[in-house]
């Protein structure tokens, strides 16, 4: 009888143990493993940047990217100097419509896009696939307004607008035309 009685404790600590632990994501939520953090120079952004837009791309859990994308209002390639990428990485301006605020957000409150006027296009950062953080940057020259835009990482990874700007889950800052 202790025998048996011994066998059914092992059985139901065992049972508890799988119990417990048989999905250790809904203990351990996901991690966010891309995060782009917003630290430009511009008046909206007030970082340490070296640029008035500054993208710290940070990567986490063995994630890579091949391309980030950031909303702007400015299909002009000339008006974005003095780039700061990855070796073999380009930016390209093409057509989108990711959401947007028309407002600038200072870092660390929560912002809310608006769906009536999306950006016009994508700044698309792209080249060989990263593994490690990585900056991107740029100034602006027609030096307009600035606002809250939406990131996408090739990964899938995007701006998640319930979350405060500029701290890397969240949206980020880019130029806005008036």
């Amino acid at each position: 009888m202790k025998k048996l009685l011994g066998f059914l404790s092992l059985a139901a600590l065992t049972a508890g143990a799988v119990l417990v632990l048989r999905n250790p994501a809904e203990a351990n939520p996901p991690q966010q493993l891309t995060r782009v953090l917003c630290n430009g120079s511009n008046s909206c952004c007030q970082g340490t940047g070296s640029r008035q837009f500054i993208y710290d791309v940070q990567l986490g859990g063995g994630a890579t990217v091949s391309s980030i994308e950031v909303g702007t209002h400015d299909n002009n390639i000339n008006d974005y100097v003095n780039l700061i990428l990855p070796t073999n990485w380009t930016l390209q301006i093409v057509s989108g419509s990711p959401v947007h605020n028309s407002t600038c957000t200072p870092h660390g409150s929560l912002s809310t896009p608006e769906s009536e006027t999306p950006c016009s296009f994508v700044l698309r950062f792209s080249g060989p696939a990263q593994s490690t953080n990585f900056t991107l940057g740029y100034d602006f020259i027609p030096n307009w307004d600035h606002h809250d835009a939406n990131w996408a990482a090739s990964n899938g990874f995007a701006a998640n607008w319930g979350r405060p700007v500029g701290r890397g889950i969240g949206p980020v800052h880019s130029p806005f035309i008036p």
